[in-house]
Order: structure tokens, then C-alpha cells, then sequence
């Protein structure tokens, strides 16, 4: 499959609630915002838009919505990820079905599938795909590490365009390039080693942080790619304490928390979650006074 490269920063797009629902006015104006903002692409319906509490249709409605509101401007990834690789499909065909751009597929979580049968679950999901797929490799949330020689099996397949590394293991980065003779995009998942993950060779950054301080986030993104190394130390110095406190809390009750600070987000989330602690609020507080 021939398909563009992803990189730069990449939000990974909180789903805003009012009540019950999710709320497409904030979801579109959150859109508008971060690509005025500097951002590449979005992921909508991943960890921290909370797809495990959203039904399926309502993962399909953000996904739609959220590819009506961008209208082409930037890509829209779609979380389609699940521990079934029936459901993974009919999610994957679902999502191109309303348009999203590509579609972002986590390791089997719970059931915890060896390699042999991790790396038919993706290669089943990428036959039946027609657009980008890409891993999503995140151990500490499903019990099941993706090894080198199991991404690069993986990528082999020629739908499959890339990985989001939330492991923080820098050293498999230089390992993964080195061993695939096709071209991928490698995402820092981390927000803690992106930085690192992106001057070891990384084409861009799946971030939590990115809801917060997009413009910050892509300048970071920017200032690597130019050479200056400098410069995007001084970003992550300040990005630091905010990516910090953020976390405090169940992602995404710390992100929201933060856009209501700026009016583009309630601080709902679903239950089990609950809004940030008092304690968490306070440290946002003033992790944002620190970079505005």
C-alpha cells in the first residue's frame, strides 16, 4: 500500500462529554484548535479518547465526526484496536467506511496472545484493510509485548505503514529501522522519551500532552527535524512537568481537567474514571502558569 508518511505531532484526541453523550461541538472545535495549533494528524477513539467506555457506534461517530470537521485537512487516525481480531475488523472497515485516514490496532490485551498468534491477528486485520494500519505497542496497559523481530514480521506486510512505541525502550527504535527494508513511520508513544525516541530517528509523536500544548508540541517535533537539538530541549524542559501531572491521575481525567482551564473541554470522563483529584488540579494549575 502506497500511503503518505505519518510524522510530526500527533494528539492523541480526548473525546469531550456533556452528560451522557460525547459532544461534537467541542469534538470539532477541538479539531479547528489543533490544527491552527501546528498539529500533523489525530488519533481519535484511542487510550486517551476512551474508547474502552464508548459503545461501538459511538466509536464510529467520533471517528465520523471527527473526519467531517478535519475535511481533509489532516490525516484522521482511528482507533480500531481490540483483543478479537473479528472485532478489530469490522471496527478497522467501520472506520474506513466513515472516512478515517488510517486505523491504530493495540496488541491483544486480557487473552494475551503469544507471537505466532499476535502476528496473524495484524496480518488478518491488514488484509482486510484498505487504508493504513499501524501497531500500537503499549505492554504496560495489555500484558503483551510486541519483540523487534515480531514488528518487523509485522510491518512486513505491505498495509501496515508503521508503530506507535509507547514502551519507552529507545534502544528498539535503531533496531527497528535498522532491520525493515520498507519504509515505516516510527511514533514516540511516551511523552517522557519523545525527545529521545525522535532524535534516534523517530518520524513524529503520538502525545497526551499534545491536548494541552499542541503549538509547543509540534514546535518540538519542528525543531528536531531541523537539527536543533537545543531548542527542543528547551521545549521538553517546559513540557516536562506539565507531561508530569497530567499523568497524576487515570489519563484522560488530567488532560481534560487542563482543557476546561481554556474552555474547550469538560472535565467529564466515564466511569470508572472520575475527574481529577484536587491534588492533580493543583499541579496542573501550575504547570500550565509555567508555560503560558
Amino acid at each position: 500500500m502506497t500511503a503518505p508518511q505519518i510524522h510530526g505531532s500527533v494528539p492523541a484526541l480526548v473525546t469531550p462529554f456533556d452528560g451522557d453523550s460525547w459532544s461534537r461541538d467541542a469534538l470539532e472545535s477541538l479539531i479547528d484548535w489543533h490544527i491552527a495549533e501546528g498539529s500533523s494528524a489525530l488519533v481519535v477513539c484511542g487510550t486517551t479518547g476512551e474508547s474502552t467506555t464508548l459503545t461501538e457506534n459511538e466509536q464510529i461517530d467520533v471517528i465520523a465526526a471527527a473526519v467531517q470537521a478535519a475535511n481533509g485537512r489532516i490525516p484522521i487516525i482511528a482507533g480500531a484496536g481490540s483483543n478479537s481480531s473479528t472485532t478489530s475488523i469490522e471496527l478497522t472497515r467501520a472506520a474506513e467506511a466513515v472516512g478515517a485516514d488510517a486505523t491504530l490496532h493495540v496488541a491483544g490485551y486480557y487473552n494475551r496472545p503469544n507471537s505466532g498468534q499476535l502476528i496473524a491477528h495484524f496480518h488478518a486485520v491488514a488484509d482486510c484493510a484498505e487504508r493504513p494500519v499501524l501497531l500500537y505497542d503499549i505492554p504496560q496497559r495489555t500484558g503483551v509485548a510486541l519483540s523487534v523481530s515480531d514488528v518487523l514480521e509485522i510491518c512486513a506486510h505491505d498495509n501496515i505503514v508503521g508503530i506507535k512505541d509507547s514502551t519507552g525502550d529507545l534502544g528498539r527504535l535503531t533496531a527497528e529501522r535498522l532491520g525493515t527494508e520498507t519504509p515505516l513511520s516510527f511514533l514516540s508513544g511516551d511523552d517522557f522519551s519523545a525527545l529521545s525516541y525522535l532524535a534516534s530517528g523517530g518520524h513524529g509523536w503520538v502525545s497526551v500532552v499534545a491536548n494541552v500544548a499542541p503549538r509547543l508540541c509540534a514546535s518540538l517535533v519542528a525543531a528536531v527535524t531541523s537539527g536543533d537539538l537545543i531548542d527542543a530541549r528547551r521545549i521538553n524542559d517546559l513540557l516536562h512537568p506539565l507531561s508530569l501531572a497530567l499523568m497524576l491521575d487515570p489519563n484522560p481525567a488530567g488532560p481534560k481537567y487542563a482543557l476546561s482551564c481554556a474552555a474547550r473541554c469538560s472535565t467529564e470522563v466515564r466511569a470508572p474514571l472520575t475527574p481529577a483529584s484536587p491534588e492533580t488540579r493543583r499541579r496542573i494549575d501550575e504547570a500550565l502558569a509555567a508555560i503560558s
